[in-house]
């Protein structure tokens, strides 16, 4: 048992607990105090997980929490005022613009929201659908969502008559989650077509640079927990960068190396 344990134990009996230590003892479960003060075991605080989400708790639920379940708070839920902010969070995570209009969270993770997508176009979606089914944009830019070179992708596997699933999504625990362009499961492989966002930003739609510089930094991230999670499963993960599309048949190539190397 630690001494910082000991001693937060002694002060939660006696009821004297120090600013410093709860300070630490929640820093150290990866969890950023966001008070300037501590008032008592029993009163709410805010604090910021290492991904972005916020949570209110008091600091006796957070020891017990941390101590009897070992796993990180539910990010949304209808006691969190800070749950819309979550949401908000966990979409831009994927690199999409759509955000809650709702001003709180408090009818369950089938309730229907107000969300405005990144076209400007207004949709209903659960935080059951948006966490569990993707949808973190309206019906019709999920239509168009597949890019002209995805679509070359496609037809190359399906002529081939390789069996794939696009859009294939994988936890990586219990709130995030990647998702991949093409899985082969007979090749337990994966298929990625990274456009040029993926190498530098670029103001699609004529945003802003600082904004494209925002877009850009949330890529890195994705692709290296999509890198991480396939070196972690034994997957092989194919990237076929956009300038590949230019060159001819390269693409095509790649494609059938995966068929020639099993």
């Amino acid at each position: 048992m630690s001494e910082l344990y000991y001693l937060l134990q002694k002060s939660c009996m006696s009821k004297k607990l120090k600013y410093e230590d709860v300070k630490e003892y929640i820093n150290r479960y990866g969890y950023e105090l966001l008070e300037d003060t501590y008032i008592s075991n029993g009163k709410n605080m805010k604090i910021l997980d290492s991904d972005g989400y916020l949570y209110s708790v008091t600091f006796g639920n957070f020891k017990d929490y941390m101590e009897n379940c070992h796993k990180k708070f539910d990010i949304v839920n209808n006691f969190n005022p800070y749950s819309i902010h979550n949401i908000n969070n966990f979409i831009q995570s994927f690199g999409y613009n759509t955000i809650v209009l709702d001003n709180e969270y408090c009818h369950g993770s089938k309730y229907k929201l107000n969300l405005l997508c990144e076209c400007g176009e207004t949709f209903k979606a659960s935080w059951d659908k948006i966490r569990n089914r993707g949808k973190m944009v309206c019906p019709r830019c999920l239509r168009t969502r597949e890019s002209y070179n995805e679509k070359k992708v496609r037809q190359v596997l399906s002529d081939s008559h390789i069996n794939f699933i696009q859009e294939k999504r994988e936890y990586i625990n219990h709130d995030t989650y990647v998702v991949f362009d093409f899985y082969l499961p007979e090749y337990r492989t994966v298929i990625e077509v990274n456009g040029e966002q993926h190498y530098h930003p670029v103001t699609f739609g004529g945003i802003s640079l600082k904004k494209a510089v925002e877009k850009f930094n949330k890529q890195v991230i994705m692709d290296e927990k999509k890198d991480k999670y396939c070196s972690n499963n034994n997957i092989n993960l194919i990237k076929i960068p956009y300038w590949e599309f230019k060159k001819g048949n390269k693409y095509i190539e790649r494609i059938n190396n995966i068929i020639r190397e099993d």
